[in-house]
């Protein structure tokens, strides 16, 4: 299993973090199945757009902002956001999230 985890995640630190979240209980606690195709990766990108799913409108407006603002201004992340109506308490649920 541990092979599969470091071939499937590639190393990457963020995967290997938030693998547990993206498990099941019968995942964590028997491992996981075969490989049915869908890399872990796979796995950890609809945890992560499960997870954003359930933040409110405005939280999930803001993050799609940030993560299209190429240059991590955050003067400008807030000037666009302000011009969408997206009130800087938007930003809680997100933090809250981590």
């Amino acid at each position: 299993m541990r092979e599969r985890i470091i071939a499937e995640t590639r190393g990457n630190p963020l995967a290997l973090l938030e693998l547990p979240r993206a498990w099941t209980i019968a995942e964590a606690v028997e491992g996981l199945p075969p490989s049915t195709g869908v890399a872990l990766t796979g796995h950890l990108e609809l945890a992560f757009a499960k997870r954003m799913s359930e933040l409110p409108s405005d939280t999930q407006l803001l993050l799609a902002l940030a993560a299209a603002e190429p240059t991590g201004d955050m003067a400008l992340l807030w000037a666009a956001a302000q011009k969408l109506g997206i009130d800087w308490s938007a930003a809680a649920p997100a933090e809250r999230a981590v």
